[in-house]
């Protein structure tokens, strides 16, 4: 059956005319929770990376650590514990493939990927999330798990200045109303873009 639903389809979210910050929606395609043991040799993430078009990842894996490319982002929760989403199904179902269900759990329809961009987005979220982003506590390139407002949230430090944010799909609602009431208190056009329909008409 096609999904057809987004985690923020189901708003009427306003429009506006130049927002200096933009809330954007990216389907998830696939995702994955992946557990590497401490013994586990480099190659099948290595291959996973490749595949998604990532830069080679650093061995021994450690927290914080994460990769992205035009569609996918691999996010290093914990040592040894990985995040993989993408969304590219035809990558999607070339992964599904290559993980080994043994050492994976497929999640989805659990995870929703957010996008913010825009002037000023890292001092905005800065006053927001439980780490300090302008003090270099979260650098291009790294990832942190950590609550913005009353929603638990994967952050990303994307090389480009924007920031990818993961909560659980069933709160990514919740958090993109979170951000526009605080854009509102500040006087700051926030714009929301959700997946466009068609972008998951295709995915089972």
């Amino acid at each position: 059956m096609a999904e057809r639903i987004t985690a923020l389809g189901e708003i009427a979210w306003p429009t506006l005319a130049e927002p200096r910050l933009v809330l954007s929606e990216r389907p998830v395609a696939g995702a994955w929770l992946i557990q590497v043991g401490a013994d586990a040799k480099s190659a099948p993430l290595e291959a996973l990376g490749w595949l998604c078009g990532f830069n080679p990842l650093p061995m021994p894996l450690s927290g914080g650590v994460a990769r992205d490319s035009a569609t996918a982002l691999l996010a290093v929760i914990a040592p040894g514990r990985c995040l993989l989403v993408t969304s590219d199904a035809n990558e999607a179902a070339a992964l599904a493939e290559r993980i080994d269900p043994d050492a994976a759990i497929a999640c989805r329809c659990q995870r929703a990927w957010l996008r913010l961009d825009g002037s000023g987005v890292d001092a905005f979220l800065d006053r927001r999330l439980g780490i300090d982003l302008r003090g270099g506590a979260l650098a291009a390139g790294q990832m942190a798990v950590t609550r913005l407002g009353p929603v638990d949230v994967l952050v990303h430090a994307a090389g480009e200045g924007g920031f990818d944010l993961l909560p659980a799909r069933s709160f990514a609602a919740a958090l993109a109303e979170t951000l526009c009431d605080a854009a509102a208190a500040e006087g700051v056009r926030l714009a929301v873009q959700p997946a466009a329909d068609h972008q998951w008409s295709h995915m089972a």
